[in-house]
């Protein structure tokens, strides 16, 4: 165990200074944390004629994009371009364009790709956690992860927004949120006193209050009989 200290919010916090144990069953996971809309986002919506992402917006009076291909004019849309494009799509060309499919089987198979260069994926260790927005993956290997996760720290990984093991395994003190607290604060310095002379002359100050005030008897009530 480490120091106790008050935080900013005036909560009292025990800091360990022993980072616990890895437990075996995070051996070679890692975290993935996607980037919303980018090509590892599962509920990111596209469609193959149009390069940017969409978002599903009805409009009535706007006429689509893909049915104007084929000299069509539907009105009425249901998606438009994400990005700000002049661009809509009604919902039977975008039903029809395949994409409405397993986009989370697509979006697996991209980062599989991306990271299974780097070392040997456990099967079925791909998976993602959708209230949390994130990937876990799962190596073979812990030091594949490490790899990882340090080849990753200096090339972005496309469609991703970091990418780290899910043990942190650092010191305390080398963590950016504990520095400056690998050191105990000192103790207060102690408190100085004033010198007898200047209590006496407080004292002193004061004796007349004390006789100026007149004290009423005391009284002691017997109790009573029953």
């Amino acid at each position: 165990m480490g120091d106790i200290y008050a935080s900013a919010l005036g909560t009292t916090v025990l800091r360990h200074c022993a980072v616990p144990q890895r437990p075996s069953e995070l051996d070679g996971e890692v975290v993935v944390l996607v980037e919303a809309g980018g090509a590892l986002d599962p509920h990111h919506l596209q469609h193959p004629v149009h390069a940017h992402n969409l978002v599903q917006e009805l409009n009535a009076t706007n006429y689509c994009d893909v049915c104007q291909l084929q000299a069509i004019k539907t009105l009425g849309t249901a998606y438009r371009c994400a990005s700000g494009c002049d661009w809509d799509c009604c919902q039977m060309c975008f039903n029809s364009s395949g994409q409405v499919l397993d986009r989370e089987a697509a979006a697996r198979m991209k980062l599989q790709a991306a990271l299974g260069v780097h070392g040997e994926l456990v099967a079925s260790g791909v998976r993602y956690e959708k209230e949390q927005a994130r990937w876990r993956v799962r190596f073979a290997t812990h030091a594949a992860a490490e790899a990882v996760v340090a080849l990753t720290e200096g090339a972005a990984l496309a469609g991703a927004v970091a990418i780290f093991c899910y043990h942190n395994g650092r010191p305390y003190a080398e963590r950016g949120c504990e520095r400056g607290r690998a050191t105990p604060l000192p103790p207060p310095p102690p408190r100085a006193l004033p010198p007898p002379s200047a209590c006496i002359h407080v004292a002193a100050q004061h004796a007349p209050l004390a006789t100026a005030h007149t004290h009423a008897p005391l009284v002691i009530v017997p109790p009573l009989p029953f």
